[in-house]
């Protein structure tokens, strides 16, 4: 409706103004999907869906207790990063927070030791911690040990900044392993569940109106029903909408558009296999090569993102043009 569009309007101006008066750089007005990548600050104006999940984080970081951890878990690809990132931190903003986020990967201290760093003593803090499984994953044991010893150190001490983390459900146990970590999980605990339909719809919907897009009643109502209940899905479904409003160039995106492409989970499969078809022989085989190494297996069988650094890939044929056209599609 107008009145709607003229309100995730006025909210992207707002948003605009403040990232503008603090030096941050803004949203561009362009698909204002993200494909397979997490929200961050400069794409809250197009973040939507998680506005009672923001408020319960709000919530604990006013709580009066003795403990200043909260911990946020949730399945992977439930949008934990993006509902700390894009919906909490800018809000925190608007207070005057400092706000540092770091992530554990094969050296956790020493990130530790950076974020902190950059904190603002003067003002209130927080320090984000965003997927906390890393340290289990990448980092050697003792480090492990090191770095939940010193975030439960600074959540108890009433000087040290507010600790929020993001952790994979299916690591939670791990971290409770460690007697003094475990012990301050509980109080500050919350769980990303499922998006309700009418959250659904507005993920769908809201960027749309926002940039003046027109999407097809029958879309939206196929791709909740698609998406209800599946704490996983939002991924897909975000990839699904972003590659509907590339084809799409402009015009309605339909339901007709999305059954052409397989549904939500097709999708992206398409454009892969699309991408992948039009590459040489050694441009397959680096794709090949960079996406496995994207991905490790845990002595279970269980899939495992990788960080992979550019540089780390810099010898490999057509390394530029291979990550560039994956690239442009979102697919990396």
């Amino acid at each position: 409706s107008r009145r709607r569009h003229t309100r995730y309007a006025d909210r992207s101006r707002g948003l605009g103004d403040v990232y503008k008066r603090q030096g941050l750089p803004t949203t561009a007005e362009r698909n204002p999907y993200k494909g397979l990548r997490p929200f961050d600050e400069t794409d809250a104006a197009d973040f939507y869906g998680r506005d009672a999940l923001v408020r319960r984080l709000r919530e604990a970081l006013n709580r009066r207790t003795g403990t200043r951890l909260v911990v946020l878990a949730g399945p992977s690809g439930s949008g934990k990063s993006s509902v700390v990132r894009a919906g909490l931190i800018p809000q925190l903003r608007l207070d005057g927070w400092s706000i540092a986020t770091m992530y554990p990967g094969g050296a956790p201290l020493e990130a530790l030791d950076a974020a902190v760093e950059a904190l603002d003593p003067q003002s209130r803090s927080l320090l984000v911690v965003d997927q906390l499984e890393e340290v289990i994953t990448m980092a050697p044991e003792r480090s492990q040990t090191g770095l939940l010893d010193r975030l439960g150190e600074l959540a108890t001490r009433q000087q040290s900044p507010w600790v929020m983390v993001t952790v994979r459900a299916d690591f939670l146990d791990r971290l409770l392993l460690h007697p003094r970590f475990a012990r301050l999980v509980e109080p500050g605990l919350l769980l990303v569940t499922p998006l309700e339909d009418h959250e659904v719809r507005e993920v769908i919907v809201a960027p749309a109106s926002r940039v003046g897009a027109f999407i097809e009643p029958d879309l939206v109502a196929a791709m909740v029903r698609d998406v209800a209940n599946r704490a996983a899905a939002l991924p897909l479904l975000e990839y699904a909408l972003t590659d509907l409003y590339d084809r799409a160039g402009g015009a309605p995106m339909t339901l007709h558009a999305l059954d052409a492409a397989g549904g939500i989970s097709g999708a992206l499969v398409k454009r892969a296999e699309e991408l992948y078809n039009g590459l040489d022989q050694p441009g397959r085989a680096t794709s090949r090569h960079l996406f496995l190494s994207l991905v490790s297996l845990t002595d279970d069988g269980e899939a495992l993102r990788n960080r992979v650094t550019t540089e780390s890939m810099a010898t490999l044929p057509e390394i530029e043009a291979v990550s560039g056209v994956f690239g442009q599609h979102r697919l990396l």
